[in-house]
């Protein structure tokens, strides 16, 4: 992992700082959860849309987001799907979601989990993910399991906003904790079974294009913070 530049790493120090005395002084105590429409993934997330539809039967394993003995501690809401594409192409769809994205409680990345299940990761890079509402910022690895390989993309949420980087998240829960919110929060994941990691990317980008096409405006907002943007 690339260490941070020393003014980014005395930056994120300072908002660290602050965080505690947000958390120590101002103590929220609403969840922003509780404040709208609760968030049913569920119900959110189609099961046929464009090109794609959702296998009932899961017979290729779905890594989890974290160890089941976890799952309970760390997420109000954890689904695991696979859809199939009229050519017969397959993509791995793992959402977990939290109602408190505070420190312990924040969703655990691929780049611990998968690791502490046996894969490898041989690459990480970051990026952004076009959709005709915006850029979602992403994180695309390379990962291995003897002879599967799995190429992976996904993002993390903290409200409705979607995080590029640790400093940005310290940023929104500061903004968050000064209004007295505690922030909710999600990690989207999408992976297909490929050892041509480019070809798994492109299939990951348009499965993802079909998905959020189909998402109401205010969900789009909650799953991939593409809150302002429209298709004009």
């Amino acid at each position: 992992m690339k260490a941070l530049s020393l003014p980014v790493a005395i930056a994120l120090a300072v908002i660290m700082m602050l965080s505690l005395v947000v958390a120590e002084h101002f103590k929220p105590v609403i969840k922003l959860s509780d404040l709208g429409t609760k968030l049913d993934l569920e119900a959110v997330l189609p099961d046929r849309f464009e090109g794609w539809q959702r296998l009932d039967s899961t017979p290729v394993e779905v890594v989890n987001p974290q160890a089941s003995v976890l799952l309970d501690k760390l997420y109000s809401q954890v689904i695991n799907r696979i859809y199939i594409s009229e050519a017969g192409e397959r993509v791995m769809l793992s959402v977990a979601y939290g109602e408190d994205q505070r420190g312990e409680l924040e969703a655990h990345k691929p780049d611990f989990c998968y690791p502490a299940q046996g894969f490898t990761v041989t690459s990480t890079q970051g990026g952004l993910l076009p959709t005709p509402y915006g850029n979602i910022p992403v994180v695309r690895m390379e990962t291995r399991a003897g002879s599967r390989f799995e190429p992976l993309t996904y993002w993390t949420t903290v409200g409705d906003v979607a995080i590029s980087s640790l400093f940005q998240r310290r940023i929104v829960e500061l903004e968050y904790g000064l209004k007295g919110l505690i922030p909710d929060g999600l990690i989207f994941r999408l992976s297909s079974i490929d050892p041509d990691s480019e070809r798994a990317f492109s299939l990951q980008g348009d499965f993802l294009q079909s998905m959020i096409s189909q998402l109401r405006v205010q969900d789009r907002a909650r799953i991939a913070g593409l809150k302002y943007q429209s298709r004009n």
